[in-house]
């Protein structure tokens, strides 16, 4: 990239100082020899701004006899930036003009589903009146490749690592050989699954890993196999995922999905009275009946293990429990949860019973709160950088849940630009990738000479702009 600004000019002429000068020679037809090199590597930081890009390009004649012009060009495929005649002679110099003209290539492409419907409520970190409309869902679908990698070693374009995060799953002691579904991110076919046994587990840590047999859904989830020897005694594993590509850097995994082999004597729900609420005027009182309660029973809301709900034990088969009215709405309490109220019955870590869904009805005064989409694959990805030979735009099929008819998909990790949008389905969107958002920007300087048998020419390239 060569910057517009002044003060980041600077800091390319920091980041080019190792690259060598590119040059290119050329023969022409006539015997005669033209050679031309870009010399930003020569550049420093205490070059005046006025002055670094006067002279970073030098060029040579072999000889000028008979030379009727010549002229240097600056190129940003396909936009020529610049045109300028030189001296005919055998060596000289020329400035750059242009050169910071040329656009940058981009690190990163995030693909975001925008709903303009829902209204941005900023609660932390916010500057300014909130912007209309949220992001719903985003994902990485690709990064710049790095420079001169080998693609038989690295992927064409690199990924971020993978990651498992998605809530505890519950397996009962004694189960056979059984499929479960794990949940993360930058999940794709290479990805792999080991485990890791105990509570504080950790790919750092001396156990030996166990690698699952695993099969990789979408970029979101991956289906593993659980040998039913891991579930013969109660007991608690840790699901991470890592990138099998042969020497790529070992990067310990920052999130695992806990696994949790349960008791067979855990508790038992077999049901909840009543098992549907309606938002959201007062607490709510239920019953939720079944087997396996303790007077120590407590009641547990959803996947998070620090709220607990006020519960009165009845007897062995019978629990009461209090949910308070906040638990009915969504985070911000404008709506009706569109998502079931889910509890479950713990006597301790490793004895609890399976979730049963309560489900909560709107009201007049609380709408059903609207579902976030969600990204789930794209393709394709990672989605390729494109170049000046490239099509103008690239259709992207965006599959997931929750899709909306007014939805947009949005491209960027902050600033917006809509993308032109289809909606296919409420699983199905597609979109058009602009070429200039996504393309790989080379300069070149091209030395021409014009003689009475024709043209001939030499172009060099920055390497470092790929």
């Amino acid at each position: 990239m060569l910057p517009r600004a002044r003060c980041v000019i600077i800091l390319v002429t920091l980041a080019t100082l190792a690259a060598p000068a590119q040059e290119s020679t050329q023969v022409c037809a006539d015997g005669r020899t033209i050679k031309i090199s870009s010399q930003w590597d020569q550049l420093t930081t205490i070059v005046p701004t006025s002055d670094a890009a006067a002279q970073p390009l030098r060029y040579s004649i072999s000889t000028t006899e008979s030379v009727r012009s010549a002229w240097i060009d600056v190129w940003d495929r396909p936009k020529r930036l610049s045109h300028q005649a030189v001296p005919i002679q055998r060596e000289g110099k020329a400035r750059c003009i242009g050169c910071e003209d040329a656009e940058q290539t981009p690190e990163e492409l995030y693909i975001s589903i925008f709903d303009p419907g829902v209204v941005l409520i900023c609660i932390d970190y916010c500057s300014g009146p909130p912007a209309r409309g949220d992001y719903v869902s985003q994902l990485l679908a690709g990064k710049k490749p790095w420079e001169d990698s080998d693609e038989s070693v690295e992927p064409a374009y690199l990924l971020e690592d993978p990651v498992l995060n998605g809530p505890p799953i519950r397996v009962v002691e004694g189960t056979e050989s059984t499929s479960v579904v794990l949940s993360g991110e930058n999940l794709i076919s290479s990805s792999r699954v080991y485990f890791m046994i105990g509570e504080d587990a950790s790919p750092e840590s001396k156990t030996s890993r166990n690698y699952l047999y695993s099969r990789t859904i979408d970029l979101r989830h991956v289906e593993v196999t659980m040998p039913s020897d891991l579930a013969d005694k109660p007991g608690l594993f840790t699901a991470y995922a890592k990138d099998s590509w042969e020497g790529r850097p070992v990067v310990g995994a920052r999130t695992g999905q806990k696994i949790i082999v349960v008791g067979k004597d855990s508790p038992v729900v077999d049901s909840v009275e009543p098992h549907v609420m309606t938002c959201c005027s007062s607490d709510a009182s239920l019953v939720l009946r079944g087997r396996g309660f303790t007077p120590h029973s407590e009641v547990q809301f959803g996947d998070d293990t620090s709220l607990r709900e006020e519960v009165t034990f009845v007897s062995p088969s019978e629990l009461h429990v209090m949910i308070p009215a906040d638990r009915l709405t969504d985070s911000s309490g404008q709506y009706a949860r569109a998502t079931p109220v889910m509890l479950s019955v713990t006597n301790d870590p490793l004895h609890f019973s399976y979730p049963a869904a309560v489900h909560v009805l709107p009201s007049a005064k609380f709408k059903r709160q609207p579902l976030n989409a969600v990204i789930n694959a794209i393709a394709p990805y990672p989605v390729p950088m494109m170049d000046y030979h490239s099509s103008r735009f690239l259709i992207l099929e965006i599959k997931g849940d929750n899709f909306r008819p007014n939805d947009v998909v949005a491209y960027g990790n902050g600033d917006r630009t809509r993308l032109k949008t289809q909606y296919v389905s409420s699983h199905h969107l597609r979109a058009w990738l602009p070429r200039e958002l996504w393309r790989r920007h080379l300069l070149s300087f091209r030395l021409v000479v014009e003689t009475p048998t024709g043209f001939c020419a030499a172009e060099a390239f920055e390497k470092w702009l790929e």
